[in-house]
């Protein structure tokens, strides 16, 4: 058992501050995470420490301080705390009370009681439970430790804050493993646990000799700075203090159940003294330079107390602001690993945090678009990213090389219209997002968005916009041009050329390090392409993520680019291929759970799998395949006529054979009744019908080979919703086909020579076609009609 931590002689007493705040309390313990990571860079050291490895005094109210207890008493590594906490999540903080409640407050003091004792058994800190866990052996079900006492002198010092349930507007209770009198000397953790984060209208535990009852003390001390100082200021007298406070984000006042008044008054105190508290100790230590404060405060206000569903949602915000303020997270880091106050130069970093009004307005007039929201409308509308879809690219040796390879400028991802580039795209951005030394910008160019989304211009002003939100020390560049020029700016003959100037004064600051920009569907900027393709192409600082098609002016632009990597989508179409398996699976396991399939009995599959091998071993195998195909996809039941429409083979057999078929192998699935083919059971018609890949495994990439002309094909082009491919030829004509089916829909004549070039008009109602007759054609794509000749 390790000794507890002291201040190192010469350096500040290191104090770790915790918010109150429910589920979002994942947010803190992220933001800690991310600090940690920046140490362990900053100190050069193998792995992250443990919280209890790093500061002197570890504390927090309500759930802040079953984190602090976590970290401190139970010596918990930051990858353990945030995994039982989403844990935790699902029972302790999900449990308010209501008047509908069904359940006991017996029952659900026994529910959170039985939660954090599992916690404890599953992340016990006793030498043979760590080494049980090491083997690969899990501790929930034999650790014998889930009562350990709370008191413990030989543990980072946890201190935690509570509030005596018979008046809830005194001053806090401390209960800490430090204290030398006898009330809490015998209570083991899980009741000082669940002691600190009871609701107010919730049973609570009596703990300690007195058997007291304690409450969250949120309501007045959601934010318990000030009162853990006081406790270090006890504890290493005359010490110099690094002081790291972690909000929880600033969300409404929430609301308390108990008809006392004295709760009532207590209620309006709850969303406002965090913000006090961070306010006074600012002041307070704004000469010292030793107070931190970091706190989602954009974000978490939608995201209920006591929502356990939510995770991901906080996840998300959290990286968005980690993001903006790694400067500040790098700032301290520093600061924490040289052991020495810097007032002036957190003053100095400090104050590029933050965007004043003048700043907000120059944002307002280059704004065209949000790209994060454009990214996560995207990702709504295609049904949802996973990650077993994209990992493929992340684990490509070519992108791990343009990741790693400081010389590798450009990552071009091409293919074909309808390949998954832009989820691809969205996959990338955010595995890049979870590197904090990373500065990213990215803009999702759009054929059907307008000007907003599908002009050289609009890409820069979104990059631009992007990347200033997430790094604010950049609006200066913005600034310098806007406060000359005025709001005409950018919206000008000369904006394009201010835009590449702001951009690569952007892109030279010393403070912006590895930007990566990122541009979807370049093909898509239909509006001075070669501009931006040009500055893309251009050696800077940065480096490009493009995904286009496969088009003939960008490959000639990027085939310029020296250290340019490139991944493309046909050649890799095995890769593709199981990405779309895994998401199909993945839409039916989810349908499954929506119609409580997954509660059929045990083995029906491994029996359905059985009556399928037998078919498979007889005779008539692909007869029956093709009837139980034909039925799946029937409505109701079908005439043996009506099957004799829906599966061409039965036209080669009589009606007997088929009937005979189906009796003999079909018969577990299938039943004749006189003229009449049906499933045996219905419920059993949605058992069998199962997912196909929609591109088998071993397919080449080839779909359709289309014959019909007489001659040599001089040119083909797609239409620009990918659904029709027109072809020009020696033979004279043009011919329009379905892009799907491989159909000819049109064969175009008039031409009295080679056809050498052919194109759609941007809505696809035309078709424009030159020939070695020296004439352009223009035809109705539609109809076939020749409308101009020119």
């Amino acid at each position: 058992m390790s000794a507890p931590l002291s201040p190192a002689i010469g350096r500040p007493a290191r104090i770790l501050s915790l918010d109150g705040g429910g589920i979002r309390g994942l947010s803190s313990l992220l933001v800690l995470e991310d600090i940690a990571k920046h140490i362990q860079k900053t100190k050069g050291l193998p792995e992250i420490q443990k919280p209890c490895e790093m500061f002197d005094l570890i504390g927090g109210t309500g759930t802040g301080g079953i984190i602090a207890l976590m970290l401190g008493r139970l010596r918990m590594t930051l990858d353990q705390s945030i995994k039982a906490y989403k844990s935790l999540a699902e029972t302790v903080l999900s449990l308010e009370p209501t008047n509908l409640s069904t359940e006991s407050p017996e029952t659900r003091l026994a529910q959170v009681e039985t939660a954090i004792k599992r916690m404890i058994r599953e992340n016990c800190g006793e030498t043979n439970c760590a080494e049980q866990r090491l083997r690969g052996s899990p501790t929930a079900d034999t650790c014998p430790h889930e009562d350990t006492l709370f008191r413990d002198e030989n543990c980072t010092k946890t201190a935690l804050l509570a509030t005596t349930k018979v008046d809830v507007e005194t001053s806090p209770t401390v209960i800490s493993t430090y204290d030398t009198s006898t009330s809490f000397a015998e209570c083991k953790v899980w009741e000082i646990a669940m002691a600190i984060s009871a609701p107010n209208n919730f049973i609570s535990n009596k703990i300690g000799r007195d058997e007291e009852q304690f409450i969250d003390a949120q309501y007045g001390y959601n934010n318990p700075c000030e009162v853990l100082i006081t406790e270090a200021e006890k504890e290493f007298p005359g010490r110099e203090m690094m002081i790291l406070s972690i909000g929880t984000g600033l969300g409404d006042v929430v609301e308390i159940s108990d008809s006392k008044s004295s709760v009532f008054r207590a209620d309006s105190k709850v969303a406002t003294t965090s913000k006090q508290v961070d306010l006074r100790l600012r002041e307070k230590h704004s000469s010292t330079g030793g107070y931190y404060r970091f706190n989602v405060e954009n974000g978490l206000e939608d995201v209920a107390l006591l929502d356990s569903h939510k995770p991901s949602n906080i996840a998300g915000h959290t990286r968005n602001y980690l993001g903006e303020n790694k400067h500040l997270v790098a700032h301290f880091a520093r600061a924490f690993v040289s052991g020495t106050l810097q007032p002036n130069k957190l003053k100095e970093c400090l104050s590029t945090v933050y965007l004043d009004e003048n700043d907000k307005k120059c944002l307002s007039v280059l704004f065209v678009t949000d790209p994060s929201i454009d990214k996560r409308d995207i990702e709504e509308k295609k049904g949802g990213l996973l990650r077993d879809c994209y990992k493929w690219i992340i684990e490509h040796p070519d992108f791990k090389r343009f990741k790693t390879d400081s010389e590798s400028r450009v990552l071009w991802i091409s293919g074909d219209p309808g390949k998954g580039k832009t989820m691809l795209l969205c996959g990338i951005i955010d595995e890049l997002q979870l590197d904090t030394s990373l500065s990213l910008s990215y803009f999702f160019c759009q054929a059907t968005g307008g000007e907003r989304f599908n002009t050289a211009t609009s890409v820069l002003r979104g990059l631009i916009y992007h990347l200033v939100t997430h790094n604010p020390q950049l609006v200066k560049h913005v600034r310098a041009k806007y406060d000359h020029k005025g709001k005409g700016i950018f919206n000008s003959s000369y904006t394009w050329r201010e835009l590449c100037e702001i951009m690569n004064a952007m892109l030279n600051d010393p403070t912006l390090k590895r930007a990566i920009l990122i541009v979807d569907a370049l093909d898509e900027c239909s509006v001075e392409r070669q501009r931006l393709l040009s500055f893309i192409s251009t050696a800077s600082p940065a480096k490009w993520i493009v995904t286009s098609r496969n088009q003939l002016d960008i490959e000639e632009i990027f085939n310029d680019v020296e250290q340019k990597v490139t991944i493309n989508i046909e050649m890799n179409q095995h890769l593709v291929s199981a990405a779309v398996d895994i998401y199909i699976r993945s839409k039916v396991d989810m349908l499954a759970r929506r119609k409580r399939l997954g509660s059929y009995p045990p083995g029906l599959d491994a029996l359905y799998g059985q009556m399928l091998e037998s078919i498979d071993q007889s005779e008539d195998a692909e007869l029956i395949k093709d009837i139980l195909g034909a039925m799946s996809t029937a409505y109701q039941s079908v005439t043996l006529e009506g099957l004799y429409t829906l599966v061409d083979i039965l036209k080669n057999f009589n009606r007997q054979v088929i009937k005979d078929a189906i009796s003999l192998c079909g018969g577990p699935f299938l039943a004749i009744h006189g003229n009449v083919v049906s499933f045996q059971f219905e419920r059993e018609k949605s058992d069998f019908i199962e997912a196909k890949k929609i591109v088998e495994t071993g397919w080449g990439a080839c779909c359709w080979t289309l014959k019909s002309h007489d001659a040599a094909m001089t040119t083909v082009v797609f239409s620009n919703d990918g659904q029709r491919l027109a072809s020009g030829s020696w033979d004279n004509t043009v011919k329009i086909w379905d892009a799907t089916s491989g159909a000819c829909l049109q064969t175009l004549e008039g031409h009295s020579s080679a056809v050498n070039s052919v194109v759609f008009s941007n809505d696809g109602q035309r078709l424009a076609s030159g020939s070695w007759d020296n004439t352009v054609k223009i035809w109705d794509a539609t109809s076939g009609a020749c409308l101009h000749v020119k």
